[in-house]
Parts: structure tokens; C-alpha cells; sequence
């Protein structure tokens, strides 16, 4: 029984590594500023918390189609629906206390959470629309504090994520030994001429004398 349960373990977590921890790293490592990942995974978040079934993912699509057309870099949407299926776990937990605050809000007659009153619903399906509306509107409350909350909370994280896991693709002056070892003679003359007071090697680059792409992997 052990030896199943560890092999199920390693399986989880070799879903979660390569469905959530890979794609997390590789968008940190992209262009974006931490203000706009951590507003992305703020919004895709808190729109997964939605307690209707389906709705989750399709307003989280359709607030990225309705930005995209007037702001097309105020979310960064891989991290934005990455954060969307990151909290399906998260909504299930929150049904019931979106339900109990809809409840309240409305002044609406508690649902018993027992098999009868789940069995009441199920004999009348007319009942399950005012439950679902007393969940939408407990959720509906609440987003505005997840997304504020989670945005202010995430931006120290995705700073520390964008230092720790982001790469800044620029020459660094220290990579000059690594680039002169394969550049042939011509090049190498190039260069010399350049620390001479000719042209500066970034020039040389962007002049396309040579390329980069000669460049050492270490």
C-alpha cells in the first residue's frame, strides 16, 4: 500500500513540476515586469474562484479579450490562465462560504448542508438556481478584495522570481574572454582595432561584422 501510494506521489508531483512549476519559471523569465505578472496571476486567480462550474475559465478569457483591445500588455495571459487552473482546488473549498455569504447578503433561508438537503435539491431542480445565485453573489463580493489583495501580496514574490529566474539576454563585459576564444582572426582583429578606439564591440554586433551566436556555451 505504501509502495502505491509513493508511486501515485511521484506522479503528482511530477504533473504539478511539468504542468505548473515549469510553465511558472518560464514566464518568469520572459520580458514581463513583476507588476504585470502579479496583476495577471492576481485576476486569473480570483476569477478561478468562481463557484459556477464553467464560468471560471470563460471570464477569465473573456476579460483578457475585452483588455486585449484597448491595453494589449496590461495582463500577461499564459501567467493569467496558468494562475486560472491553478485554483480549481481553491473554488471547490469556497463554494460553501460564497453560498453562506450570498445567503446572508439576501436574506435568503440557509440550504441545510446534509444529504437531505442535498437530496431536496435534486428532487426539485428548480431550487439549485437561487443556490447558485445566493454562490454567485457571495463570489461577486468578494473578487474585488482577492484581486487587490493577491495583487499587493504577489508583486515582492514576482520581484524575487524575476531576479532569481529571470534572464536579462544582454552582453555583459565579463563574457568578453568567452566570445574572443572561437572568433576566427579577422574577427579577433576586429576587435582589437575597437579597443583601440575604433568602434565598441556592441556596435560590431549590431553592425553584424559578426555574430553572436559564435558565442561559447558554458
Amino acid at each position: 500500500m505504501s509502495k502505491q501510494f509513493q508511486r501515485y506521489w511521484h506522479r503528482l508531483q511530477d504533473w504539478l513540476r511539468f504542468k505548473v512549476a515549469d510553465p511558472f519559471v518560464a514566464y518568469c523569465k520572459q520580458d514581463a515586469e513583476p507588476d504585470i505578472l502579479a496583476r495577471s496571476f492576481a485576476v486569473g486567480f480570483s476569477l478561478g474562484l468562481c463557484p459556477v462550474v464553467g464560468l471560471s475559465t470563460g471570464s477569465a478569457l473573456l476579460v483578457l479579450a475585452i483588455t486585449k483591445s484597448f491595453a494589449p500588455d496590461y495582463f500577461h495571459t499564459p501567467m493569467t490562465l496558468l494562475a486560472n487552473f491553478t485554483a480549481i482546488p481553491v473554488e471547490v473549498a469556497l463554494i460553501l462560504p460564497c453560498m453562506r455569504l450570498g445567503e446572508v447578503v439576501l436574506g435568503a433561508e440557509k440550504l441545510p448542508v446534509t444529504g437531505v438537503g442535498f437530496r431536496d435539491l435534486w428532487d426539485h431542480p428548480a431550487k439549485v438556481l437561487p443556490v447558485v445565485g445566493h454562490a454567485l453573489m457571495g463570489f461577486v463580493i468578494l473578487l474585488p478584495f482577492f484581486i487587490v489583495g493577491l495583487t499587493f501580496a504577489l508583486r515582492p514574490v514576482f520581484t524575487w522570481c524575476k531576479r532569481r529566474f529571470g534572464s536579462s539576454g544582454g552582453y555583459r563585459p565579463d563574457e568578453e574572454t568567452l566570445w574572443n576564444d572561437d572568433l576566427s582572426d579577422s574577427e579577433q582583429q576586429l576587435l582589437d582595432e575597437d579597443s583601440g578606439g575604433g568602434q565598441t564591440q556592441a556596435s560590431a554586433v549590431a553592425s553584424g561584422r559578426f555574430s553572436p551566436s559564435r558565442r561559447r556555451q558554458v
